[in-house]
């Protein structure tokens, strides 16, 4: 499928700082199936690219086309996109897991405002970036 696919998963894996094992409990896999993707030994199938997707916020052609490790942290904003990702990463495994009271629950709640504000940024740098493209003479 992709010689980037094994690399950015262990990136997105590594700048999020989850383990092969959350990864793994998050698609009801075995952490070895996840360093077999790692190392280009198998792949995930369709449902799980969507589920890595939604987990990193990061969209299947990036996950799959893109050197994600070599993207200059000035790039279209992708310092905030990265660490909107790694945010919302950490989100997702939160709603996943919290503990149904009270102050688990404010604490999803505050950590989902807190990636809304950064996706907000990101946004905001992308349609910066949009109205310079615009300009440039070519």
């Amino acid at each position: 499928m992709s010689i980037y696919l094994g690399s950015n998963i262990k990136y997105l894996r590594k700048i999020n700082a989850v383990n092969q094992s959350d990864v793994a409990s998050l698609l009801n896999k075995g952490a070895t199936t996840i360093g077999n993707w790692e190392n280009g030994i198998s792949e995930p199938n369709i449902n799980e690219l969507n589920t890595l997707t939604e987990y990193f916020a990061i969209s299947i052609n990036d996950l799959i086309n893109t050197d994600l490790s070599k993207v200059p942290p000035d790039d279209t904003g992708s310092a905030h996109v990265r660490e909107s990702a790694g945010i919302y990463g950490k989100n997702y495994k939160a709603v996943q897991n919290y503990g149904h009271n009270q102050e688990s629950k404010d604490a999803v709640i505050q950590a989902q405002q807190i990636t809304i504000e950064t996706l907000q940024k990101a946004l905001m740098l992308a349609e910066e970036q949009i109205k310079l493209l615009k300009k440039s003479p070519f």
